[in-house]
């Protein structure tokens, strides 16, 4: 199928008149950069995620990780060189390891509507001081990269100190029956309860309202979507200091990454000072409103704009 796939894209490359901005990385993306860059049509480039992390040996447990991940590392960097514009989903992170040669701008491809903010305003719970911390994980359990081993080891500790927790997962994959048997196995049975795959939207809302702190321990992300939405509803959020995390949360709400000490004292410590979390949730909410739908367009249109004037600049935009 990749030689048809190929002819295709050159098919599309020889356009005349067409605008191209392509989704990277990906295959198609790559293909296609390649295909433009032969018959020198310029093209920009919406980067939504990181071949470096979602490609490492850690992500996909095999042998020939590594070298299809050098692959698109370089492949990705040349393309940012090479195209007119580039639209990040990070303000910071993806900079870095792609630079971009020619004019750039940064939106998300995550797109929260009103009706998030407004339903979550409707559901938020909020829960007696004395009660158990409610936490709640979100991600899929296909692979270990999501954490969730990190985050059951840390509630193991803060048992061995007394404080009990109660977590509530949602998602589901492989590596499901695994956790749910180091649950188990860690005497957490009574407190982690495995919900499985539960669509985007109202069901997620409902769940991450009923929760006291978002508990993201992942070993590598991008700018993760779930958290987003867990802000969105005013919830307190920790997470791993990976990836596009540092963005969205403050210092005082980061832990190293792969690190079960290093999370179970930050749960610790948010246990015993409820206060904190009012104030994090509050500060989460108005950080959220960044990935509002209707902001999120007007940037993507001003980059769409910007690129058509570079490659045609006689053409008047309405």
């Amino acid at each position: 199928q990749l030689p048809a796939l190929q002819r295709q894209l050159v098919t599309i490359a020889r356009q005349p008149d067409a605008a191209y901005i392509l989704r990277v990385p990906g295959t198609i993306g790559t293909l296609l950069a390649g295909a433009l860059r032969w018959h020198k049509r310029p093209f920009a480039l919406e980067l939504v995620g990181d071949p470096h992390d979602s490609l490492s040996p850690t992500a996909l447990q095999t042998g020939w990780a590594r070298p299809v991940r050098t692959f698109f590392v370089r492949a990705l960097q040349q393309q940012c060189r090479q195209a007119i514009g580039v639209a990040y989903v990070t303000r910071h992170t993806l900079q870095q390891r792609y630079p971009a040669s020619g004019f750039t701008t940064t939106y998300s491809s995550i797109e929260l509507p009103d009706t998030h903010f407004q339903l979550a305003a409707q559901l938020r719970q909020n829960h007696h001081p004395s009660d158990p911390l409610r936490l709640i994980f979100v991600g899929s359990l296909a692979q270990r990269y999501k954490g969730l081993h990190v985050l059951l080891e840390a509630l193991h500790q803060c048992r061995g100190q007394g404080v009990d927790f109660s977590l509530v997962v949602l998602g589901d994959g492989g590596q499901r029956v695994g956790y749910e048997e180091t649950a188990v196995k860690l005497g957490l049975a009574d407190q982690v309860t495995f919900h499985g795959f539960v669509p985007q939207g109202t069901a997620v809302v409902h769940h991450l309202c009923r929760a006291d702190l978002f508990v993201m321990p992942s070993l590598m992300e991008g700018l993760p979507r779930a958290l987003i939405e867990a802000m969105a509803c005013g919830l307190p959020a920790i997470g791993s200091a990976i990836g596009g995390i540092p963005e969205l949360l403050p210092p005082e709400a980061l832990v190293p990454a792969n690190n079960a000490p290093a999370l179970a004292q930050k749960l610790l410590a948010l246990h015993h000072n409820r206060a904190q979390l009012v104030a994090m949730g509050i500060v989460n909410r108005a950080v959220a409103q960044e990935y509002r739908a209707e902001r999120l367009q007007q940037r993507r249109q001003q980059f769409y704009d910007q690129f058509l004037r570079k490659i045609h600049p006689n053409l008047h935009l309405s």
